[in-house]
């Protein structure tokens, strides 16, 4: 099925936002941190999956990383795709502490369906691309700017309540 697919990363001039703590009990605040990130992107606790998760018990501290992502629908064509990707080391001994680094992309994806053959037609494609520029460039600006906006609030969530810092 053809499709045209259009993505902008929200966080330009950055690809990538990355957060780091030292604490006692880091794979604890990933929990905790998963629990809010719905919460906190204003999207449906379901929206948020967990794709990988590693574990490695070979060595102490335990080593482990986990790719998180979210999808928040913003009309028809578009959405907004967030990865976060957990990395950290967990100590057998509770007392000692442990660290974790949170890196956060997101990412506008916008697709428009060309599967029928007048959508595949150079007249369509004409009418769709002066849409596009006249009309749907300013509602794309609008849900970047979104994504931006909803990853700073994700990031003052975790320097301010959870004391991560901005590396």
């Amino acid at each position: 099925m053809a499709k045209l697919r259009m993505e902008d990363n929200c966080l330009e001039p950055y690809s990538q936002i990355t957060l780091k703590l030292k604490a006692p009990n880091p794979a604890g605040l990933y929990k905790k941190i998963k629990a809010r990130i719905s919460e906190v992107l204003g999207i449906a606790g379901w929206r948020v999956m967990e794709r990988k998760i590693y574990w490695d018990v070979s060595s102490d501290p335990n080593g482990f990383w986990i790719f998180l992502y979210a999808t928040k629908p913003v009309d028809a064509h578009s959405k907004i795709h967030y990865e976060f990707i957990f990395k950290g080391s967990q100590p057998s001994d509770a007392s000692k502490s442990g660290n974790l680094e949170i890196s956060i992309t997101a990412r506008l994806i916008t697709e428009f369906d060309l599967s029928t053959a007048w959508q595949r037609t150079s007249l369509y494609k004409g009418f769709l691309w002066i849409y596009l520029y006249t009309f749907y460039r300013h509602k794309r600006r609008e849900y970047i700017r979104s994504g931006k906006d909803d990853v700073e609030k994700l990031k003052q969530f975790l320097k301010n309540e959870l004391g991560f810092e901005e590396s």
